[in-house]
């Protein structure tokens, strides 16, 4: 939605809007800067999480954690009248 705040002559309409570009237009060391501190948390936040996340994965995939699961599945298997293979 657009909103109207100045009224000019068609022949004054390119400087004008050359102008409100200009005025608009922001700075990018400033832009980049307010940028970059507004998303430093949430990229701390999703950096500790992947870390988090692949430390999981690793314990996860463990040759002891996987014994486990695997004794947990066939148990599971002999409890539900089921056999292995």
């Amino acid at each position: 939605m657009g909103v109207i705040d100045d009224l000019v002559e068609a022949d004054e309409l390119k400087s004008r809007s050359d102008q409100l570009i200009e005025a608009w237009t922001p700075v990018p060391p400033a832009f980049g800067e307010i940028k970059a501190r507004l998303k430093a948390p949430a990229l701390a936040a999703m950096e500790a999480s992947l870390e988090l996340d692949k430390q999981f994965v690793q314990a996860w995939f463990s040759p002891e954690v996987q014994e486990r699961v695997r004794a947990a599945v066939a148990s599971l298997g002999k409890s539900l009248g089921k056999s292995d293979g």
